[in-house]
């Protein structure tokens, strides 16, 4: 059922397996544990596909705790339950910020299905690929992107084996295998090589969506606004931008029936279609399609339409961003500081260093450099403030461009007045 996307009857369907085998095994729990755990663990996945974080994170560590609890006699027999009741609970584990629980739940799914021995290309191994699949995203989300590479190229290659024996079978892991690949290797700014698995990855999901759209419409998505931005940061920017539309409309149409999951990941969509259009010039086409993103981002916020897991991975990203740049020895304030907040007043500048200063006691040279800074760059903020969820930029005319809308700015005609005597 799930397969097919009717998770409300899966859910109700395993809910009353659970309350089934919790009564048997109240009265023998050697035998019917196991099928409890299991049944948990299945409740907490139709829990997740349906946005029920809390009752999802729930069921999995009730199934874990299970798991641990169950003699170790029999482990060999119950270490796929085990290890997946592992993997799928880590993934909820951010939800709380315990990125060191996450990362132990996955490692330690790993060695359970490592310590089997088991034929090449066989099911079982398809499993351990789906483990260090699972690893790997989680590690490329704490920016341990050499880590994740390693762990995932071994993932790329068993799951291939088992694509090759079983074709029909594997071919979901393997795409969103490849996907995860592929955004290693952005972050790592290999971007021509990242652009080949995302394409690989979209091949396969699109003949895969072709036969179940229900079931693998929002990977495609996902997997279509990757390679979009991926393509733009190549200046593929045509191709980026019919990408990022396409993904964008597969959003749309998986927000309308079912807004609690998919309103804020449709947000993020038109904020890219929006960027790639600011990025190819067309400048009111990009406002435009960016206030609809705000639009749904405002209302994602009011009907608690926020996934949870996205805004952790999200927030573990920043963190992860701002160390990146550090180590780089780039600055590491971000865009939003200096344009979305300073923009629109006129007694304050915030340089790079971080200092806040009065305008009005900077001396007349610091005041031009300011000035000439902001000026030289309208192109660079319009985009910048296009990616962002805030309302910028505002007092958008429809004849306008980057230049013309920025001289407006408060702070740059406080600024003007003060170094040029232009208008107040």
């Amino acid at each position: 059922m799930s397969r097919s996307g009717r998770h409300e009857e899966a859910l109700v369907v395993t809910e009353r397996a659970v309350d089934l085998h919790r009564t048997l095994a109240a009265e023998d729990a050697r035998a019917h544990e196991p099928e409890l755990a299991r049944s948990l663990t299945q409740s907490a996945r139709h829990h997740m596909d349906l946005g029920n974080w809390r009752e999802a994170l729930s069921a999995g560590e009730e199934a874990v705790r299970i798991h641990r609890e169950l003699p170790a006699d029999d482990m060999s027999a119950r270490a796929s339950d085990f290890a997946t009741a592992l993997s799928q609970t880590a993934d909820l584990i951010v939800l709380d910020r315990r990125w060191d629980d996450a990362l132990s739940h996955q490692l330690e799914a790993v060695r359970l299905l490592r310590a089997r021995t088991v034929p090449e290309g066989s099911l079982e191994e398809a499993e351990l690929g789906n483990a260090l699949n699972d690893l790997g995203v989680l590690l490329e989300t704490l920016g341990r992107w050499d880590e994740a590479t390693v762990v995932l190229e071994e993932a790329i290659g068993i799951l291939r084996r088992s694509v090759e024996l079983r074709p029909g079978v594997h071919e979901p892991e393997l795409a969103r295998l490849l996907n995860s690949y592929a955004s290693v290797l952005h972050f790592l700014r290999e971007s021509q090589e990242s652009v080949r698995w995302f394409e690989e990855a979209g091949q396969v999901m699109r003949e895969l969506e072709r036969v179940n759209p229900e079931a693998f419409a929002a990977d495609l998505a996902a997997v279509l606004g990757n390679l979009s931005t991926t393509l733009r940061r190549v200046d593929r920017c045509s191709e980026a931008a019919a990408l990022a539309a396409e993904s964008a409309e597969r959003y749309r149409r998986l927000a309308t029936a079912r807004p609690s999951l998919y309103r804020r990941r449709y947000a993020d969509a038109l904020t890219h279609q929006a960027d790639c259009l600011a990025h190819r010039k067309h400048w009111h086409e990009a406002v435009l399609v960016k206030r609809e993103a705000r639009e749904h981002f405002w209302r994602a916020g009011l009907e608690g339409a926020i996934d949870p897991t996205l805004i952790s991975r999200v927030e573990a990203a920043e963190h992860v961003r701002r160390a990146d740049l550090l180590r780089r020895d780039q600055p590491s304030w971000a865009p939003e500081d200096h344009w979305i907040m300073l923009l629109d007043q006129e007694e304050v500048w915030k340089g790079k260093d971080g200092v806040v200063r009065q305008i009005s006691e900077m001396d007349h040279s610091h005041r031009r450099n300011v000035l000439r800074f902001i000026l030289s760059q309208p192109q660079g903020i319009f985009e910048t403030l296009i990616r962002t969820e805030s309302d910028q930029p505002e007092d958008w005319r429809p004849d306008d461009t980057p230049e013309t809308w920025l001289v407006r700015r408060p702070l740059v005609r406080a600024l003007d007045r003060l170094v040029n005597g232009g208008p107040g």
